[in-house]
């Protein structure tokens, strides 16, 4: 299940930021571990990705279905601004018992945020993956991300632990996108 706006073919990827994490939460299903925000050759499509120290299916019962905000899942803040140090946009992957993981970005301003497009979403058993195209954060000439995971006991109701790769108002270095990727 994915949008079908990216085509199926395999991208190769070239240009990629990656944030590492220390052990650093208590529960190692929620303690990120690393984070890489890539771009394809041609610049049309990226792809978001993250490690936990203890990795668990998006179909996990509750762990990924908490009841509270923010919600549950692996959320990577992408800013393309450098003059400001807030997520212009944010890449969603969530989990459900029965859909599996699935995502999507959203466009952050004035404190409000709006989904701009889906996101192809998968988890192979080690690595979340989100891959969307690169015109769902308006094709920006390069882009820098910070990643932030939450998961929640069996319960859905208590947080397990909740993480940030870099670390908390930190980010990557930034990443480049082919310039020619910005021309229709």
């Amino acid at each position: 299940m994915g949008p079908s706006h990216i085509s199926p073919v395999v991208v190769t990827f070239s240009p990629s930021v990656t944030v590492q994490d220390p052990a650093d939460v208590d529960d190692p299903r929620a303690d990120l571990r690393s984070a890489t925000l890539a771009a394809s050759h041609d610049g049309r499509v990226l792809t978001v990705s993250a490690t936990l120290q203890q990795p668990t299916s998006p179909t996990t019962p509750n762990w990924w279905r908490g009841l509270s905000i923010p919600r549950p899942g692996i959320t990577w803040g992408l800013n393309t601004d450098p003059t400001s140090g807030d997520w212009q946009y944010v890449a969603n992957l969530r989990g459900d018992p029965d859909l599996g993981a699935y995502g999507f970005v959203e466009r952050r301003q004035g404190g409000a945020s709006q989904v701009v497009c889906p996101a192809d979403a998968s988890f192979d058993g080690s690595t979340y993956w989100l891959r969307f195209l690169t015109g769902c954060l308006g094709n920006p000439a390069r882009v820098r991300l910070a990643a932030y995971v939450q998961l929640y006991d069996d319960s859905g109701s208590d947080i397990i632990g909740l993480d940030y790769a870099p670390g908390f108002g930190e980010y990557s270095d930034w990443l480049t996108i082919p310039l020619w990727t910005n021309h229709p």
